[in-house]
Formats: C-alpha cells, structure tokens, sequence
C-alpha cells in the first residue's frame, strides 16, 4: 500500500492519503474519512504551480463524483517554510494514475492548466509586461533607484512566468506516459 502524507496551508491538518486496492482513502484529523473508489476517477490532472515559495510545486487533481480533491507536491510547516516531497509525491501519483487506470479505463489524464486558464495567464503576463514597459517609457527618469530595484526584482520572476508556460501547456497523457515535466526532480 503506498501512501502520502502533506498539510495544504495553515488553516488545515495534515492529511494521509493511501492507496489500496480499490479506492483512495483520505485521512484528516477531525473530519470523516473520505473513500474515492478508483472506478468512480472521471480524470486527474496533473499541472505545475507558480508561486513565490519555490520552483518546484506541483498539483495533481483528481475529480469524482464527490468533487474535486487537490495534492500538492510540498507540505505546509510554518509561515513561508514548506517540504518538497519530491520522491513521496512522485511514487503516490504514478500509482493513484496506474490503479485509476486499471479500475477505469475510460478515465481523462490530462496534463497542464485548462485551455482558458492557460490562454488567460499568458495573456495576463503579457499585458502586464507591456504595461510595466510603458511605465518605464514614459516616467523612466523620474524613477528612484528603490524602484529600479523593485524592476530588477520583477524581472528576476521571468524565468519562472516561462517555465509555467512550458509545463502547463494544456494537453492529455497516457498512463504509461506521464510527463516528468508535472513531476518534481
């Protein structure tokens, strides 16, 4: 039986997800167990996360008739402090995909954001660029320095606005194929 074990934030308690045979069975202190049976999966989505605590933040969301339930690849500890579980989440995805797939063939692997997300977000940064170039253009000289620092800050975010791009670029996947660019390294 593999299992995994993470804390999504500070409002809530760490959770235990197992795999048996059949079912993911869900574990959270004060609240009802919650079985997903494998054959009941409708898809899992496996996307990557930009956010300021780190480059390697990944989410694998599985819907079913009960909702959605979402599995973050780091562990919340403290205020600005998480753990990447790097290998646990790795192995727990690859086998909830390989028994969801087996219990339901007709299961959506889906890789990346959804189209509409995906599209919004480049379509966000890129004004967002533009309008911070216009800024420069036309109050450039009479920028302070701390803002020039805060520009260099802002840029500094670049290569993570494209690595988002490269791996949430929407798309589906098979079972025996699942893109390493949605697992962490």
């Amino acid at each position: 039986m593999v299992s995994y074990k993470y804390r999504k934030s500070t409002f809530t308690k760490e959770q235990t997800l197992s795999l048996t045979e059949t079912a993911l069975n869900i574990v959270e202190e004060n609240k009802e167990d919650k079985i997903i049976s494998y054959k009941d999966i409708k898809s899992i989505r496996l996307s990557f996360i930009l956010d300021r605590m780190g480059p390697e933040n990944f989410l694998c969301t599985i819907k079913s008739p009960a909702g959605y339930t979402s599995i973050t690849s780091s562990s919340y500890v403290s205020f600005a402090n998480f753990n990447r579980n790097k290998e646990d989440y790795s192995i727990f995805v690859k086998e909830l995909i390989k028994n969801a797939t087996l219990a339901n063939p007709s299961i959506q692997l889906i890789s990346g954001s959804s189209k509409a997300s995906y599209f919004l977000t480049i379509t966000m940064m890129v004004v967002f660029a533009i309008a911070i170039a216009l800024l420069f253009y036309f109050i450039g000289e009479s920028i302070s320095s701390i803002t020039w620092v805060n520009f260099a800050i802002v840029l500094l975010s670049v290569p993570m606005m494209i690595a988002y791009i490269r791996k949430n670029k929407p798309g589906n996947f098979s079972a025996d194929n699942i893109p390493e660019k949605l697992l962490p390294h």
